[in-house]
């Protein structure tokens, strides 16, 4: 007779799957509804509807409204913020990658000093 297996005392099958029963694996409880309110949303809204809600933004962004303007912005070229970390970690990473070439050996120079006696 051999032992039960980890997996039968997690509620997970063989595979690591969630078995059938599991009470930790069962899911959203909400996501039957917001799919539900999804689907009526999309229902009710039409690509027209979207041109003129979205022409209605962009004629309050060039009215000046910045609210508007940051989230046309936004949604078409991305969040500032995350545009200046990527800017700054490509800047980092420019300044590392020179920095090591500074500090690199000659061809075939040993790199921690000796006299090449191996």
């Amino acid at each position: 007779m051999s032992d039960p297996s980890p997996a039968e005392h997690s509620g997970r099958d063989a595979k690591g799957r969630f078995g059938l029963g599991n009470r930790i694996g069962l899911g959203n409880p909400h996501a039957k509804k917001i799919g539900q309110i999804r689907a009526a949303l999309m229902n009710a809204i039409k690509a027209g509807d979207i041109r003129v809600a979205v022409k209605a933004l962009v004629e309050q962004a060039k009215g000046g409204d910045r609210f508007a303007l940051a989230e046309l912005l936004d949604r078409t070229i991305g969040r500032a913020i995350s545009m200046d970390i990527e800017e700054r970690l490509t800047r980092l990473e420019t300044l590392l990658a020179e920095r090591d070439s500074e500090f690199r050996a000659p061809d075939s120079a040993p790199r921690f000093g000796g006299n090449g006696d191996g």
